[in-house]
């Protein structure tokens, strides 16, 4: 993969990521947005530059995408496709944002990298046109094993967490 692929290198990025409504998932999700942005600063030369973790508040949407305007930021980053089914994808694309999707396979051992562009509307048969049409690359064993201990420390936490009351 190239590291011009997706603009110059050391681009600027925002990185989001939708609450599970049911539990609390936010370590988890950290943890892996940690290892997402270490994968394309690497990979394709794009830096995080702010984080979301997103539930349902329009408000700290329109925040984050304030800030991120301010430093001329434009793209956002998700891990997970699904949130193209939510509605906070809307605010985004009215703001003008493009997205690039990070995938890492379940067994760990690759990931793919493509980019929706924001045409005033996102569809899912886009999304998963643009998914099908990427190529899968081998995930370094510092990645793999970064994720393994990370799902281990979120679990150990999320259990601390709930023995607690928190």
């Amino acid at each position: 993969m190239q590291k011009n692929q997706f603009g110059k290198n050391g681009k600027k990025v925002g990185y989001l990521v939708h609450l599970d409504p049911i539990q609390d998932n936010s370590i988890e999700l950290y943890l892996e947005s940690q290892v997402v942005s270490a994968i394309l600063e690497e990979t394709v030369g794009l830096k995080v530059e702010g984080y979301l973790s997103y539930k349902n508040n329009p408000a700290a949407a329109t925040d984050f995408m304030e800030g991120l305007k301010k430093r001329q930021i434009d793209t956002i980053i998700v891990h997970d496709i699904e949130i193209f089914n939510k509605s906070i994808v809307d605010l985004f694309i009215q703001n003008g944002f493009h997205f690039i999707v990070v995938e890492i396979d379940e067994f760990n051992s690759k990931y793919r990298v493509f980019e929706i562009e924001n045409n005033g509307k996102i569809d899912t048969s886009t999304v998963y046109l643009k998914r099908t049409n990427a190529q899968w690359h081998r995930l370094k064993t510092k990645y793999k094993k970064a994720i393994s201990r990370n799902r281990i420390v979120a679990k150990n936490l999320n259990n601390i967490c709930e023995h607690l009351g928190m």
